[in-house]
């Protein structure tokens, strides 16, 4: 199915090896003005020693720390006092005494205060900030150290100067308080049920290799211990060239930057490729048990041992996951839920680069139904498949669908990168990538049968979770002194060498109507956005209703219910089955305003496909008795979140910012749900179907050809209702400072909100907006990183930015958020107040701020397949134009008086209201009376039941 493009074919990879050994992937695609940049390192958690694991996680973030040039004003006379730390570090490993280790760590934390005297902290994400960069990160597996981020396109050559050079000598600075922040990002990870569970399966499931015995982020133990010079050893055999890997996938010409790529990356060391692990887990004896309480609900797992990547196998087995459950929900597993005999069933692979495991999950009906039952129940599907128990129309139509998924996996520059380097991690040829879809049409039933037979024994591992809550770490706050710099805005000679280098002339390139996207009319009610497909023969058709679900509960459970709608002249499983073997799928939601159909097909099937969903959209049908399943799903969702901390956080936020008008308040209660009648939310959808709509196609076809098709295949009512305009919720007024409370005695985290009220912003007003947030919370070296992360690590994840309202007479908001460990709780708001009470001033920042703001529009572009979504956003606000255009002029003009005044006006002396939960066992809530009335929160006013 993936199809050539000639010469400008965008799925065109070239591949080839400097000198060095460095491994080069260069993939063109001039389809959008930048470029994705991403370096690759093969080593990740699995190679971290033993006795100090979280090695490879923590170096990820070391790195962005800068060099020897790069992040410092002096590091001459910085190096003394890191040399110092690093040796303080290995004391630090052989200390076992108690007072003795504070004492070293206090010393730590005195030279780590001098050594900041030279360092300036972040200027890398600033280098990269001012190149117009957006989605600066880095990410660490067991397997791979991935460092990537999006920009401009005529930044090409100082990126690969920057990017060569960070790589070369890093410089192990602000230790001290990245390993606490490590620590909180540790601390959230303990709060996700969920994740902890799967954490404890995969230690009995590779009970003899780091996959399971060692974690990405490394053990509470081995983080209060670190070795920088283990670090070093890391760095010096794992970031080396013949292990390494460059990835760019974007709007260059490959021609013109190979002898730069050549110049800059094949400076770095050669190295040797480590050798292989030979990582073996014995066979399971027979079914064995490892049962638990660890999460809200009972969650059940069964593995089976299985292959490494790049196996002969793995397209079969990938197949036989798709099989079990799939998109479409036709899948052996999905007929589960479907028949309502279990809650939820799902599978997933677990491929390393040694061995691998296959993985099912289900959770049981949550009344009158164990564990052991349930897994007899998934036991009897995949036995179907061990006999060649299902249907071939089954199997044709899985294919079509992984085929389809495979193309649609790399439409977008930035996901197809992710492709590469798997490419290039599991040494997997582009080529052999490109051809998955044929061979996975090569296989036959009885391929299924026999690999069905092989893998699925009566050799595994059964995991129940009952109801209940593990044992966290807790980490008690550091006595130490934030680790402040002098020179946050310094520039080093490095990075004013690279500010001085020559980058090509580059017009924005902005969504022009009726060029990038055409807009035309169906009829008088019906607008149609048609976006052209560059890329495959995939396309994609949003019908957009203008009515949504705001202060009607009853259309947001008729949409939920649209999982089981289905023809009145055709039965459930046949609609499926039907729609993917035509490679057709499609959900449904719904938001205050609107109610989207999203339809997604085989740009040769757009007819039969468009007819098939006519056939149900003409006459649906809900059979009653699936109306059970709607009620389980509800009773299910409600008592996970009365148990989960994330749900929990974000019902406080709702409760705070719209009262009884909280998404969790004002939906129906699980009576209302459970006495719900079919004809009831049919109903429901019909009436929805009469307002006016749009309809956004991307695809292969002209507006006109398009058009005579839809009109073809889709009844259109007559006239239709006008649509809804825009619903932004009222937000509770505050006359007072207020902190709303919620308890968790089981959170290792505090998880804290604060919004702020803001005035009106007109069009004029929104470019000193955008500079606000930027200046605010705009990367890595923003306000808010650097005061509550870099220097005081008072949270992993920080955020904060003002919202303005869809219309230009109503005003917006500001809302914040971190989390942080609970005994941080006090002085975490502390700081986050007091930004937000007195802004910190730093005009010398504008610059950056504006080139930022103007440069990044080319890195930020919308995939091809949203731009439509946009425009129309755009015209209902009364555009004519995409409003990019009008701001990039003001952008270049913006003060930094500007930014002030916005703040001033918007949140200056505002009141606000901060929401809580957290553990008040660990703080003194008496301490955070200063900052407002404290309001004492319980679960029965978040939660409709």
């Amino acid at each position: 199915m993936l199809q050539s493009f000639g010469q400008n074919n965008p799925l065109k990879v070239e591949t080839y090896t400097l000198k060095n050994g460095l491994t080069v992937y260069l993939n063109e695609d001039h389809t959008m003005p930048m470029i994705h940049g991403m370096v690759v390192v093969k080593g990740g958690a699995k190679r971290d020693p033993a006795d100090a694991t979280g090695i490879a996680h923590y170096f990820e973030h070391i790195m962005f720390k800068g060099t020897e040039e790069l992040g410092t004003i002096n590091y001459a006379k910085e190096k003394v006092y890191l040399d110092s730390i690093s040796d303080l570090y290995d004391d630090l490993r052989a200390t076992q005494d108690k007072d003795k280790r504070m004492e070293i760590q206090k010393e730590i934390n005195r030279i780590s205060i001098a050594a900041a005297n030279y360092a300036i902290p972040n200027e890398l994400d600033k280098v990269l900030n001012e190149m117009g960069s957006k989605n600066v990160n880095a990410g660490t597996s067991y397997e791979s150290i991935v460092y990537y981020n999006s920009f401009p396109a005529n930044q090409i050559e100082k990126w690969i100067e920057l990017y060569s050079h960070r790589f070369m000598h890093p410089v192990f600075r602000l230790f001290q308080s990245e390993l606490e922040t490590v620590y909180e990002e540790k601390n959230m990870y303990a709060d996700d049920a969920m994740g902890l569970m799967f954490e404890e399966y995969l230690k009995n499931f590779y009970r003899k290799t780091p996959y399971g015995q060692q974690t990405i982020i490394g053990t509470t133990h081995d983080l209060k211990n670190p070795s920088l010079s283990k670090m070093k050893q890391y760095f010096d055999k794992y970031y080396v060239a013949k292990n390494m890997a460059l990835v760019l996938s974007g709007d260059f010409d490959s021609e013109k930057i190979k002898p730069l790529i050549e110049e800059k990356f094949g400076q770095w060391r050669t190295g040797e490729k480590p050798a292989p692990l030979n990582f073996k887990e014995e066979p399971f004896k027979g079914r064995e048990i490892v049962k638990k309480r660890m999460t809200p609900i009972k969650v059940g797992l069964i593995g089976y041992r299985a292959i490494a990547r790049n196996h002969p196998d793995e397209l079969g087995l990938e197949l036989i996951s798709s099989l079990l459950t799939n998109q479409s929900s036709t899948g052996l597993l999905d007929q589960l839920r479907n028949d309502n005999k279990l809650m939820f069933a799902g599978m997933f692979t677990d491929f390393h680069e040694e061995l691998g495991g296959i993985i099912i999950f289900y959770v049981p009906k949550i009344i009158g139904q164990s564990l052991g039952k349930a897994e007899k129940l998934v036991l009897e599907q995949i036995n179907k498949l061990k006999t060649g128990d299902f249907d071939d129309e089954l199997l044709q139509g899985v294919k079509i669908e992984l085929k389809k998924q495979y193309e649609k996996d790399l439409e977008d520059m930035r996901w197809r990168a992710y492709a590469i380097s798997d490419a290039f991690l599991y040494g997997v040829s582009w080529e052999k990538y490109l051809n998955a879809p044929k061979e996975i049409d090569k296989l036959t039933k009885d391929d299924v049968i026999n690999l069905a037979n092989k893998y699925f024994t009566e050799n595994y591992l059964a995991f129940y979770s009952k109801m209940g809550f593990p044992k966290k770490d807790k980490i008690d706050k550091p006595p130490f002194k934030p680790i402040e710099s002098k020179n946050s805005e310094n520039k080093s000679e490095y990075a004013k060498k690279l500010e001085n280098m020559p980058v090509t002339d580059m017009a924005p390139r902005f969504i022009e109507f009726n060029k990038d996207v055409l807009i035309s009319q169906i009829n008088k009610d019906i607008t149609l956005y048609t976006t052209p497909n560059p890329i495959n023969n995939i396309f994609s058709v949003r019908i957009v209703f203008g009515k949504g679900d705001y202060q009607d509960p009853i259309l947001s459970q008729a949409v939920s219910a649209m999982e089981y709608a289905h023809p009145k002249n055709m039965d459930f499983e046949t609609f499926k089955q039907k729609l993917q073997l035509l490679g057709c799928s499609f959900y449904t939601y719904n938001s205050l305003d609107k109610t989207t159909i999203n339809i997604s097909g085989l740009e040769e099937n757009l007819e039969a496909s468009l007819k098939l969903i006519n056939n149900l959209l003409s006459d649906i049908a809900i059979d009653q008795d699936d109306l059970q399943k709607l009620a389980e799903d509800y009773k299910m969702n409600l008592k996970y979140e009365a148990k989960d901390i994330y749900e929990k956080s974000n019902a406080i936020e709702q409760y705070a910012l719209y009262g009884k008008n909280s998404d969790y308040i004002s939906r129906l209660s699980l009576k209302q749900v459970k006495e719900l009648k079919s004809e009831q939310l049919i109903n429901k959808l019909n009436s929805v179907f009469k307002y006016a709509y749009d309809v956004h196609y991307c695809g292969k076809l002209n507006p006109e050809n398009f058009t005579e098709i839809y009109k073809k295949t889709i009844n259109i009512n007559k006239d239709l209702k006008a649509k809804t305009p825009k619903i932004e919720k009222p937000r509770t007024k505050y006359t007072q400072n207020t902190i709303l409370f919620l308890n968790d005695k089981k959170s290792v985290q505090s998880h804290i909100n604060i919004f702020i009220e803001g005035e009106v912003n007109d069009k004029d007003h929104r470019v000193a907006l955008y500079g606000f947030n930027d200046y605010l919370d705009g990367s890595m070296a923003s306000l808010l990183f650097q005061e509550i992360r870099e220097f005081r690590s008072l949270a992993y994840g920080v955020s904060g930015r003002y919202s303005p309202s869809f219309y230009f007479d109503k005003p917006g908001y500001f809302s914040g958020w971190l989390s942080t460990q609970n005994d941080k709780t006090v002085e975490a708001i502390d700081v986050y107040t007091g930004i937000i009470k007195d802004l910190p001033k730093k005009p010398e920042r504008i610059d950056e701020i504006r080139k930022n703001l103007t440069i990044s529009i080319n890195a930020n572009q919308p995939m091809f397949r949203y731009k439509s979504l946009s425009v129309a956003n755009w015209r209902a606000q009364g555009y004519t134009n995409d409003p990019r255009k009008e701001r990039y002029n003001k952008y270049l003009t913006l003060t930094f008086d500007d930014i002030v005044d916005f703040y001033n006006k918007n949140l200056k002396g505002k009141v606000w209201a901060i929401t809580i939960v957290g553990n008040q066992k660990r703080f003194n809530l008496e301490d955070l009376k200063k900052y407002g009335k404290i309001e004492k929160i319980s679960l029965n006013q978040l939660f409709t039941k």
